[in-house]
């Protein structure tokens, strides 16, 4: 009984440390793909003010 016991409480050990590991893996990616959508923003804002720079109305 012990040992089941002991079988269990690793095992639900196991699958929580998992599934933290995932929620910061995906924590992880949203701020990667937020990050990139700013860059391409900000790319796309100075690009913008380039053109009106040089063909100003």
């Amino acid at each position: 009984m012990m040992m089941m016991m002991m079988m269990m409480m690793m095992m639900m050990m196991m699958m929580m440390m998992m599934m933290m590991m995932m929620m910061m893996m995906m924590m992880m990616m949203m701020m990667m793909m937020m990050m990139m959508m700013m860059m391409m923003m900000m790319m796309m804002m100075m690009m913008m003010m380039m053109m009106m720079m040089i063909n100003p109305i």
